[in-house]
């Protein structure tokens, strides 16, 4: 019935025109309405949240600097049934933490099940693990970095912009924590070992913790040779011809690799020994 009288009686005109003198009369109440609207529904879908995870907690927000403790963290959007749960444990500036491991065997889901579970825990909501403490952290991560065709960017460049900023947000700020993942990998092995060491030795010496995601175990070796790092790692094996990842953080470098294996499944023919007179 509204449409047919809308077309007789100019409804929607008389409407708009109300709502615009009802805007007019009220306007200075309008953003302190809309910010409480906005407020509630965060605190709803927090509240949600929280109701729908009945095994999430509230980590202790602590005045510590660069601490972060998670027993048993996981991803939340990791089906339960799945999910593989790990701790993580950093304990003030100037620890970096490397993890180094196989393909597939998940060093970026642990990344990001840290860089999350932060955010959840400043944002006032639970956290999947069993427990936590995290202080007042500023969250960096640089993970998918990508080249633009337009603006004549690479890869490797756009990921050099994203250090520069951490570099920058570090030197003006307080308790900052990075995630980065396989750092300088746009650019050819010699000049990504040299400038990943040079990169971790400037920043365990500054206000600042993270973690390191690589598949570098030369530049985790020599690191923590230095005592620069604390390394951690992901490993899989190979059981009847099939490739087997625990998901459970090891307390060392990574021992095995399935890149090879991986290309084999894909139909490359690999060759079991190159000399190194051959590569050079």
């Amino acid at each position: 019935m509204y449409q047919l009288l809308n077309s007789f009686l100019l409804l929607d005109i008389y409407l708009i025109i109300a709502t615009e003198k009802w805007k007019s009369k009220h306007k200075a109440f309008l953003k302190p309405w809309s910010e409480v609207v906005s407020e509630f529904e965060v605190i709803n879908s927090f509240a949600g949240f929280c109701y729908s995870n009945p095994s999430y907690t509230f980590p202790e927000i602590t005045e510590r600097d660069n601490y972060v403790h998670f027993e048993a963290l996981g991803h939340p959007l990791i089906n339960s049934e799945k999910r593989v749960c790990n701790d993580f444990f950093s304990q003030g500036h100037g620890d970096v933490v490397m993890i180094t491991g196989s393909n597939m065997a998940g060093k970026s889901t642990y990344l990001r099940s840290v860089g999350v579970n932060i955010v959840l825990a400043l944002a006032g909501a639970p956290c999947c693990a069993k427990n936590g403490q995290v202080s007042h952290l500023q969250l960096y991560s640089s993970m998918r970095t990508e080249d633009n065709l337009q603006k004549g960017i690479s890869s490797f460049f756009a990921e050099l912009s994203r250090i520069e900023k951490m570099l920058k947000l570090i030197e003006s700020s307080h308790n900052v924590f990075f995630l980065l993942d396989e750092m300088f990998k746009g650019t050819n092995s010699e000049d990504r070992h040299r400038g990943g060491f040079s990169f971790i030795n400037q920043i365990s010496k500054l206000k600042t913790s993270g973690i390191i995601a690589t598949h570098d175990i030369e530049l985790a070796k020599l690191a923590e040779r230095r005592k620069l790092v604390t390394n951690y790692s992901f490993n899989s094996h190979i059981k009847d011809d099939s490739m087997i990842f625990s998901y459970k953080l090891d307390p060392r470098i990574c021992n095995d690799f399935n890149a090879s294996e991986l290309m084999r499944k894909s139909g490359i023919k690999i060759i079991s020994h190159i000399s190194k007179s051959e590569i050079e």
